[in-house]
This record gives C-alpha cells, structure tokens and sequence, in this order.
C-alpha cells in the first residue's frame, strides 16, 4: 500500500516539475511554451482572470447553506501538519512536504474532481466519491498568476496537492500508467503593514535584503535541473523547514473560487482542479522584496559567476508568473450559495450540509 502510495506521489510531482530549469523561461510571457510543450497551448490553461460579474453561485437559503438541489463541496477537515524541505529552484522557492497529517476530501463523480458540483443524489454514495487530497509542495509565484478583476497581487502561494490515480482518472501516461489528477490550493497576498508569519517562517526574519550577504543555508544553492529532475548545474542543498503547520499558510475563511485548469508551467497539462481562497492574506512589502532579490535573474549564481553563461538564461526575469490564460468556456464557480427567490431551508435533519459549513471554516 505505502510502495503504491509513494510511487503515486513521485509520479504526481514529476508532472508537477517535469520541465523545470534549463527547458523554459518566462522572458516571452510563456508564448512561446507551446513550440517545446503542446499541453501549453490547450484551451484550458491557467492561471486565469476571475471576473466576479461572472461567477456562478449555487442557490442557497438564508443560513448560507446549500438547499436539496444536492450539491457536493469540498470537506475541509483538518490541514495538519507536515515535515518540509526548502529549495531554492531559481526562478522560485519550492517547499517539499512530506509526511502530511491533512484531512481534505475532494468531490468526485464519474472520474472528474470538483470543488462544488451539483449532484443526482446528494445521498446516493454510489454518484459522489470524497477522495483524498495529499499535499505534494508549495511555492511563490511574484507577483500572482491568477487576477481577480484584472487586478494582481504581490504574492501567490500554491499549494499543490495529489489525488490517487486510483480514485480519479486524468489520463495516461506515455508509459501506460495512470496519470495522478491535481488539486492546487492558491493563496493571494496583499501589502500589509505587518509580517506574515509563515512566510518569516520559511525565510528567516533575520536574513538580511538584497544580493549581499544571503545566507545559503536558508536559501540553498540554486541549481539548474532537466525534465527528469537530475541537477546538471550547481550543487543543490536544501533547507529542513521543520514541522510546518499548514493551516498558517491559508486564510481563516475557506471560502473559495473553484475551476478546472492546468498546471502553470510546462508541460501545463491540464489536471489540475483549482481552488483560489477569496479572503486576502497580508505581507510586507520586504517580505516581497526578499522573494523577488533572490529568485530570477538576480539569483546570486547568475550574478556573480562568470561562468554561469547561458545556464542562466533559463532564470528568466524577476517575475515569475505566467500571464492569464483564455477561460474560454470554462465557469468560475463561488463556493459562497446564493440566496434564490425558489430556495427554502430543509426540516431535514440527516442533511445538515456538513461540508458546505466546514468548506467555509477552517480547522
């Protein structure tokens, strides 16, 4: 069980990181990703612009809870804990997790994982599976990758997250095995006066600002990686991050924004059920600062090696976001009900929507 489990994982994050360093750039805005990888140029790519004139919400009574139109979201139980190791990737900061503690269950119905869907038979378990969602990695993204209303934020936080293969189905692999599907947690910042905790926490609140004097033990040395992860460049140590408590890197309210997408970076397959957290989280301007003067082309290798020569063109620049992608017609679903002119509240007592009510606190 556990060979199969871990092989799960490793499966899900070499498609996660399946063409990091030397195989691509952000110095065309992504455009020219489809040449090399073609999932890039699909018509369900992310990130994207979240219109809120346009999100669909679910109609709802006025307890804020969904009515019997028999609706499936996310079962938010416990985020927990996990052992973390840092490294400094060049054009971001990757977290690796392992050994999670987190309890989140995702909707399933014929295969495909939602956030919020509307259902047959909210009490027929033979339409709606609840998998499992096992935390992989986070990392940064400055500024953000995905807008709301057109507008960017500073930070973005993902936090990628695996589905058995077993449980789901994405597809297949080349090699004939099973294709693990993704779920990607985002978490937008925006300036605040005062330090995010977690984000000093990962980034040690005395490393000095700027180029000079960066501590390598909490950055690691950036090291170029091909598509299978082997280091071809540089030496690549990695920080233990302890025990992380996940819960500190997501907003209180678990009220989110739900889509079907892909990954944001090559090969930009397109696996991923997306969910953006509406309430804002805050961090310093320096906190930025400390992000956007140590990855990109102000990497300290690419700085000050002579040698680096074109093993530093795929740093790109200091951004390192991917510009917003079509929606086409995909739908932004709001996990917030709506309150209908036909909804009515439900003397039903075996239905108390417990995973609308634990969607929207966390724990």
């Amino acid at each position: 069980m556990w060979a199969r489990a871990a092989a799960s994982l490793w499966l899900a994050l070499m498609a996660i990181g399946a063409a990091t360093g030397s195989q691509f750039t952000y110095d065309n805005g992504g455009e020219d990703w489809p040449d090399t990888f073609p999932h890039c140029g699909g018509f369900s790519q992310s990130p994207i612009n979240i219109d809120t004139e346009n999100v669909v919400q679910i109609c709802g009574d006025d307890n804020m809870r969904f009515n019997d139109d028999d609706v499936a979201t996310i079962r938010f139980r416990r985020w927990g804990t996990a052992e973390g190791e840092g490294e400094n990737k060049g054009q971001n900061f990757e977290a690796v997790l392992s050994d999670p503690t987190t309890k989140i269950k995702m909707p399933c119905v014929g295969g495909h994982v939602y956030g919020i869907v509307q259902v047959d038979d909210k009490k027929n378990d033979d339409d709606v599976d609840y998998v499992d969602a096992t935390p992989l990695q986070f990392h940064f993204h400055t500024p953000s990758e995905n807008t709301i209303d057109g507008k960017h934020f500073p930070l973005e936080v993902h936090l990628v997250a695996s589905i058995d293969p077993d449980d789901a189905d994405c597809g297949y692999a080349e090699d004939g095995s099973k294709i693990s599907c993704l779920v990607v947690f985002a978490t937008l910042f925006d300036y605040d006066e005062f330090k995010n905790d977690f984000v000093a926490h990962i980034f040690d609140e005395d490393v000095s600002l700027g180029i000079e004097g960066i501590d390598q033990e909490t950055y690691g040395n950036w090291a170029v990686t091909d598509v299978n992860g082997t280091t071809i460049h540089g030496d690549a140590v990695k920080k233990h991050l302890g025990t992380l408590s996940l819960s500190d890197m997501v907003p209180n309210s678990m009220d989110f924004y739900y889509w079907d997408g892909s990954l944001t970076t090559p090969p930009c397959d397109e696996i991923v059920t997306w969910i953006v957290f509406q309430e804002i989280q805050g961090v310093t301007p320096d906190q930025i600062q400390q992000l956007t003067t140590n990855f990109g082309e102000n990497n300290r290798y690419c700085l000050f090696q002579s040698e680096a020569g074109d093993v530093c063109q795929c740093v790109g620049n200091l951004a390192n976001n991917r510009p917003t992608r079509d929606l086409g017609t995909r739908i932004v679903y709001s996990s917030i009900p709506k309150d209908c002119d036909d909804s009515s509240s439900s003397d039903d007592s075996d239905y108390m929507a417990e995973e609308e009510f634990i969607a929207r606190t966390r724990l």
